[in-house]
């Protein structure tokens, strides 16, 4: 008997009027995909006659916005109304310093799209997390440990011993050609797979697996399109790792190692970055396959980005007999 079709994506959510744009509706599913459920929520009952108030969970800190969208919206900005939720075990003042820095930056974003009809509350979060990821802002907790920097714009490690990782890439008819340097490690990785979503002919799979360091991650890329036929094969092969090592003898402090690619499909990188840095994941390469198939998805392909991301990352965590990773929130 063969084994059961995947269960089709999730339809936009209802609650979204039918008088305000698709894009609303997208972006909430996409936000909610790659942060995690509960990222965005109406706060009340829609009426097609007036704002729509939603609530914008922050992923790095218990701090929830309030804002109200337009029907016109994306072609007008939201309004940051209040901060909605602030924990109590956070600083004295801390709402009101997120509450006037998400509007400064709100207002930034707004300014710099003038009217030009793009979803912006992605922009937002990374624009916050950013901020609150810089020695300048309060502190959100007692940890000796240095603030973790932001996933967006994507970050390239200082690493020695990656600058000798030999990748030889070449362009032909229209795929990518990788040759896996000597230098692979004596174990080949494990890898957990998601099922497989297609929309509109473009088909998106992930792939994920443990890794040690920054030169593991090149290492366990490289074996998967190097052994891997169907995947060298993509359109795009977008991914994202996180790691950190562990206090040494000349350091007490961590060091936290994360970079990002989006292989062509523009942005995604920093998204999945996004993505295991909302799960709390530690340790792990996800890798995203996309066989485009000729039709523009949107903003849809975040919403299966982040679906598929999170489906092979979440397989495979905590499985110490395959090298497993740490998952800290959203492991269901």
């Amino acid at each position: 008997m063969p084994p059961p079709p995947p269960p089709p994506p999730p339809s936009p959510p209802s609650n979204i009027p039918p008088s305000f744009p698709p894009d609303l509706a997208d972006e909430l599913t996409s936000l909610n995909s790659i942060y995690g459920d509960n990222t965005l929520l109406p706060s009340s009952p829609p009426s097609p006659s007036q704002d729509l108030t939603l609530i914008l969970a922050l992923p790095s800190t218990p701090t929830s916005l309030l804002l109200s969208f337009p029907p016109s919206y994306p072609s007008s900005p939201p309004t940051l109304l209040r901060i909605s939720h602030v924990d109590a075990s956070l600083p004295k003042g801390f709402g009101a310093h997120i509450l006037s820095l998400a509007r400064e930056i709100l207002t930034q974003i707004s300014e710099s799209r003038d009217g030009a009809g793009e979803v912006l509350l992605y922009d937002l979060i990374e624009g916050v997390e950013a901020r609150l990821a810089s020695p300048l802002s309060p502190s959100t907790s007692t940890s000796p440990s240095p603030a973790e920097p932001s996933p967006s714009p994507p970050r390239t490690h200082e690493d020695a011993s990656t600058s000798d990782l030999a990748v030889v890439e070449s362009r032909q008819n229209g795929h990518h050609h990788h040759q896996p340097s000597p230098a692979g490690g004596l174990d080949p990785p494990k890898w957990f797979s998601s099922h497989p979503i297609t929309s509109h002919k473009s088909t998106f799979t992930a792939h994920a697996t443990a890794i040690t360091s920054p030169l593991a991650a090149h290492e366990a890329l490289i074996h998967l399109l190097a052994t891997d036929k169907k995947v060298a094969k993509a359109t795009h092969n977008m991914w994202a790792y996180r790691v950190k090592s562990p206090p040494s003898d000349s350091s007490d402090r961590e060091v936290v190692y994360t970079d990002c690619s989006d292989d062509g499909e523009s942005g995604a990188g920093a998204k999945l970055a996004g993505l295991l840095q909302a799960m709390g994941a530690w340790g792990v390469l996800v890798v995203v396959s996309r066989w485009y198939g000729g039709v523009k998805l949107g903003a849809e392909r975040w919403r299966i980005i982040g679906s598929v991301a999170r489906e092979a990352v979440v397989k495979g965590a905590g499985k110490e007999e395959d090298g497993g990773w740490e998952v800290e929130r959203g492991g269901r």
